[in-house]
């Protein structure tokens, strides 16, 4: 469905060589999204900036604060995977009195936790659970039904899109919250959007124009790389990729949890789409390119569009503030005709587990309840990730130049999103992952590598 000459590999080779030419090198921002343990190294090393409210100064997070379960005498233990998330229970600590909220740092996977469970040992009374990770410990049966207390909250009317419904139910019973979300979209540079002749107020918005805008900016601008920077290895095919499946109607799994779907038209359609752009050179070395690399790229301004999530603005803040202030745009990404625009939402829900007593309930279910209000969805804003809220964008750094223009793409890809909820979320994206790099390899074609993973997949996680 979507085919162009295939540039002579010579040509491409020398492109690719041209990506690692020297830049001026920031490092800290990569992407909140699930990572398998090989290709996780990268993002477990990075050190986060918050933004300070008001000012929108960012001030270094020093390290990873982490405290021993239980130190603090009498606190309710708060565990999250993000070395920042302890700003939660330091503002939530200075703002409210009472019992106060100790954090500590998890391993990205859970896996202390989960050893935990299994082994029948108590684990922290709160937990900031990655998304993809719900469905799984729903079945571990530690995540507690909140569907009361969720009910009794004032704001749930105020999540955005399918937000309040994602972020919270499993097997017909809420047993968390929305938190902190990171979602994909793009980045683009209007100044050389305006110099390669496109309209720097209208980014490409279909899968046609977008791939015509790419060849534009290739041709028209005089840039030793492709126009594109991304990339599709484990843990960014489905923060990246998966947003095109969804968008041209294509699904990963049944509603059942029975089968995988991602070898129909859809899917196959999304990555055809892909192998055409990398075969042409319009993009960074989907297969080698990590993630600090393109923002690199990006903010030097030798590359026009990025995708990107949300820490993107806090990467281009610290590293070009001037194009941060006046030249970033920001834009969903674009859909197939007649499809629809979404992004893979990403990021925290939190929850209030079953090893909380019935002493440590009452301050647990306050901190849920804070986590969003103005003062909670403030210090997510902060941290450089969205609120789930709609009021969220309404509040602190969100009401101050140049957020609100750029925060307002992040707010549809609310309104828009989907998430991935399944028990065997990872495993499936490593065969995804995995039938991708074939494709884009060259080394079998769209339709050959999903149908292979799929049949892969379904003997092999799923239930017949």
């Amino acid at each position: 469905m979507y085919f162009s000459p295939r540039p002579f590999a010579d040509d491409v080779g020398r492109r690719r060589d041209r990506e690692r030419a020297d830049t001026k090198i920031i490092t800290g921002y990569l992407p909140t999204i699930p990572m398998i343990d090989s290709t996780r190294s990268d993002r477990l090393s990075r050190r986060r900036f918050m933004q300070a409210a008001g000012t929108g100064a960012m001030l270094a997070t020093a390290g990873c604060t982490t405290s021993v379960l239980g130190s603090e005498q009498n606190a309710v233990v708060y565990g999250d995977r993000e070395d920042t998330a302890d700003r939660y229970a330091q503002v939530y600590n200075q703002q409210t009195d009472g019992t106060p909220i100790d954090f500590t740092l998890t391993d990205g996977r859970y896996r202390d936790i989960i050893t935990k469970v299994k082994a029948g040992a108590n684990v922290q009374p709160l937990l900031g659970l990655d998304i993809v990770r719900f469905a799984y410990f729903s079945e571990l049966e530690v995540l507690r039904d909140i569907t009361d207390f969720y009910n009794d909250l004032p704001y749930t009317d105020d999540f955005l899109g399918s937000v309040g419904e994602l972020f919270t139910t499993r097997d017909g019973a809420k047993r968390g919250v929305p938190y902190w979300i990171d979602s994909s979209l793009y980045f683009y540079n209007k100044r050389l959007f305006e110099q390669a002749g496109l309209d720097p107020e209208s980014p490409p918005g279909t899968w046609a124009a977008f791939r015509q805008a790419l060849e534009q900016l290739d041709s028209q601008l005089d840039l030793p790389r492709p126009p594109l920077g991304a990339a599709f290895t484990t843990g960014l095919v489905g923060f990246l990729g998966y947003p095109f499946i969804w968008s041209n109607g294509g699904r990963i799994v049944n509603d059942d949890e029975t089968r995988v779907l991602f070898d129909e038209r859809p899917s196959i359609e999304a990555l055809e789409y892909w192998v055409d752009i990398n075969n042409a050179g319009l993009m960074t070395d989907p297969l080698a390119t990590n993630w600090e690399d393109w923002h690199n790229m990006f903010v030097n301004e030798q590359i026009p569009i990025m995708f990107t999530g949300g820490l993107g603005l806090s990467t281009v803040q610290q590293g070009n503030e001037d194009l941060f202030n006046n030249r970033l745009g920001t834009a969903l990404f674009p859909k197939p005709a007649g499809g629809t625009r979404t992004s893979f939402l990403g990021g925290d829900n939190l929850t209030i587990t079953t090893s909380a007593t019935d002493d440590e309930l009452d301050t647990a279910r306050d901190f849920v309840r804070w986590a969003n209000t103005d003062q909670g969805m403030q210090t997510t804003l902060e941290l450089g990730f969205l609120p789930g809220r709609e009021r969220g964008f309404e509040v602190g750094l969100a009401t101050q130049e140049p957020y609100p223009r750029l925060l307002d793409a992040y707010q549809k890809t609310l309104e828009n999103g989907n998430t991935p909820i399944y028990a065997d979320y990872e495993e499936i994206d490593l065969i995804i992952t995995n039938a991708w790099s074939r494709a884009l390899s060259g080394t079998a074609n769209p339709a050959q590598a999903l149908r292979s993973a799929a049949r892969e997949a379904n003997t092999t996680l799923m239930d017949s």
